[in-house]
């Protein structure tokens, strides 16, 4: 997850979609399995709810009184594995969710994802354990867990009934296949492959290639204006030459000189140039706009970007200055290629 998302689910209250829990889920002092118990009736009560977006359950935050969040964060950590073994074979259908941790404000979060995802049938519990009874329905009414009854039951299968079958194979493989083809052959825009990537990563609740999709589009910038190096992102890493100083380059030079060539003479001329690999977090549209500037203006060797030096520096001394960064064809060429093979990959997954 990117913290600009987490952020945004901070932001909003409890809700059927929406748990914070102040402490992690606690299976290793329990010796007749109640927090389990408690574990599986969330589980089963988000999967149950109807919704058209995903749900969340936060662990690490704490709702006090006034009903502000205090974050707190966990120092006990479980593996996504142990959370899928302690619910198998005690409900059925098998649930869909995905369990990871996310660093925020130096804490550590525990973050549960529940996707839109059809099954056959409502999920309810195969065993009796405390506070469940074998057969029954639990969802989310409001934000707190409930049994289903009556009308709710019959509610939530018609609910399941309307999604998008998740078993048909053959749909999401003629998707998938729709997207690659164009993606390969080019045949449109690379920002309007990942649109619709993500629009299929939604429907069919596929959280890894929605990531990477949120990202790309929205760019790796997070909301406190840093570039966003928690995500593998190597595929957006460039050498540029970098300075503080302004440097004015004359397009009406008689002289011609490659873009390496002008690189090559601005190191000699200023003692502050370096080189630096750098990472890139436009989005994909503002990449596509600069590989254009270069189509259509042949006269364009580069293209001068700025960036506050806190986001490429830790050393204090380099705070409140902009660096100027110098970037070629080739710089935004090879990212466009990385996004479009990160791309791909993603896809085939699938």
């Amino acid at each position: 997850m990117r913290i600009e998302t987490f952020e945004n689910i901070l932001n909003n209250p409890e809700s059927d979609i929406l748990d914070f829990k102040r402490e992690q889920y606690d299976f290793f002092n329990n010796s007749n399995e109640i927090n389990t118990a408690k574990f599986v009736k969330d589980i089963v009560s988000f999967c149950n709810t109807i919704r058209t977006e995903t749900g969340y359950i936060i662990l690490g935050v704490s709702i006090t009184e006034n009903g502000e969040k205090e974050l707190i964060g966990i120092d006990k950590f479980v593996d996504d594995a142990i959370f899928q073994e302690k619910i198998k074979n005690k409900v059925t259908p098998v649930p869909y969710f995905s369990y990871s941790t996310i660093k925020f404000k130096d804490k550590i979060f525990g973050v549960f994802e529940f996707p839109v995802k059809k099954y056959e049938e409502p999920i309810f519990p195969t065993v009796k354990m405390k506070g469940l009874e074998l057969g029954k329905v639990y969802y989310r009414r409001g934000s707190s867990n409930s049994e289903a009854v009556g009308r709710e039951v019959i509610l939530i299968n018609k609910w399941l009934e309307s999604l998008p079958s998740h078993s048909d194979s053959t749909s999401i493989n003629d998707e998938v296949s729709e997207i690659m083809i164009k993606t390969t052959t080019k045949i449109l825009p690379l920002s309007e492959q990942i649109a619709s990537s993500l629009k299929l990563a939604k429907k069919y609740g596929l959280l890894k290639l929605q990531t990477f999709c949120e990202g790309e589009l929205s760019g790796w910038i997070n909301r406190n204006g840093k570039m966003d190096i928690e995500n593998e992102l190597s595929y957006r890493m460039q050498k540029v030459v970098m300075t503080p100083n302004d440097i004015k380059i004359n397009p009406y030079s008689i002289y011609s000189f490659t873009p390496q060539q002008m690189l090559d003479e601005l190191k000699k001329i200023d003692k502050d140039a370096l080189e630096q690999i750098l990472l890139f977090p436009q989005s994909i549209t503002q990449i596509e706009s600069y590989l254009t500037q270069f189509s259509t203006n042949k006269e364009k060797s580069l293209i001068v970007l700025t960036s506050d030096a806190d986001n490429l520096f830790s050393n204090p001394k380099f705070k409140g200055i902009t660096i100027k960064f110098f970037a070629t064809f080739h710089n935004f060429e090879a990212i466009y290629q990385g996004i479009r093979q990160n791309l791909i990959s993603n896809l085939l997954e699938i």
